[in-house]
Parts: C-alpha cells; sequence; structure tokens
C-alpha cells in the first residue's frame, strides 16, 4: 500500500503484537487478536460491523477478535498505535477468555471521555506499554506482562462485556 509504512520491532512477546502504523487505507480484515487502537495523529474511518465510525486524534477503538474491520484515513494519513492482544494470553487464568466480548462501537469515549482521568490512565498505560515493547528488544518481559496486564484491567472494569455461550461462539467462528 502506497505511502503507508510500519514500525515493527524484531523481538517480540508471545500473545501481544504492538504496531505504529502511518496508514492510509487498510482492505477489511480480520485476525484472532482483540485490537485496541489509539489515533495518536490525523483522523479516519473505521468500518466495523456495517458501519463506519470517524475517529481523531486522542480517540480510541477497540476491535474484537475475529471481527472484520477496515480502516481508511482521512487526509494525509494517519497515525496509529494499535495493541493486539490474544485471547491465549489470559487463558491459563480465565480459561474461556477466548469467549468474552467487549460490547462496545468506536470511539470508546462514552467509556473514556476526552480529558478525564480515566481517558488519561488509557492512554498513558497504552504509551507505557508501546515504550517498554518496542524498545526492550527482548529484555522486559515483565514489565510488558505487566503493563499489558494493566492496559486489560483497565478496559475489563470500564466497558460492558459479556461472556458467549459455546453455541454463540460456535457461530460466530462459522460466520467470519
Amino acid at each position: 500500500m502506497p505511502h503507508e509504512y510500519e514500525m515493527i520491532p524484531t523481538g517480540s512477546y508471545p500473545c501481544l503484537n504492538l504496531f505504529l502504523v502511518r496508514l492510509q487505507s487498510r482492505c477489511p480484515h480480520l485476525h484472532r487478536e482483540l485490537e485496541l487502537g489509539l489515533i495518536l495523529e490525523g483522523r479516519l474511518t473505521l468500518r466495523h460491523a456495517g458501519q463506519g465510525y470517524r475517529l481523531e486524534k486522542d480517540e480510541f477503538y477497540l476491535v474484537n477478535s475475529m471481527k472484520p474491520h477496515e480502516f481508511t484515513s482521512v487526509g494525509e494519513g494517519t497515525l496509529v498505535l494499535a495493541v493486539q492482544v490474544s485471547p491465549r494470553f489470559l487463558e491459563p487464568f480465565i480459561p474461556d477468555a477466548s469467549m468474552h466480548c467487549f460490547q462496545v462501537k468506536p470511539p470508546l469515549e462514552p467509556f473514556f471521555p476526552k480529558g478525564s482521568e480515566k481517558a488519561r490512565e488509557l492512554r498513558e498505560a497504552v504509551l507505557d506499554l508501546a515504550v517498554h515493547y518496542l524498545s526492550a528488544g527482548g529484555e522486559d518481559a515483565m514489565t510488558c506482562f505487566y503493563l499489558l496486564s494493566r492496559l486489560l484491567l483497565l478496559l475489563d472494569r470500564n466497558l460492558p462485556r459479556q461472556v458467549l455461550t459455546q453455541n454463540d461462539y460456535e457461530m460466530m467462528r462459522r460466520q467470519t
């Protein structure tokens, strides 16, 4: 994709991907990981669940595992920090973690209002994780584990969620 780049570290941790990407567009795709994104510069439209959502600087989005989504930048490109977390990260502690879904639409502003303490805390958690993930070179795994746990706890404490039944989970997997 022209005019697009990703900064991807050479070392990574199991169950965690972090991307700093300036994008123009990203075609429809899905992945097993939960994705939390922070718009650092610019604006974009996120198409998700058949609707388009406009996101601006300092806004967050969340896409549940195995949910198709696509991005289109509004303007010259949008700088996005995206954190992708595999359900496997939580499965040793929460065996049915793959069946947990957050019940939210982008942006996350109703739950983390701009300028609020909650939004500041979420932004800080994402940026702290990014700094350690991108600069650690594999030597800071415990700090990344802690920061990722902190980030997931913030989401869990502030966003509505549901645990899918086995039938709903199987139906969701068949639809994707």
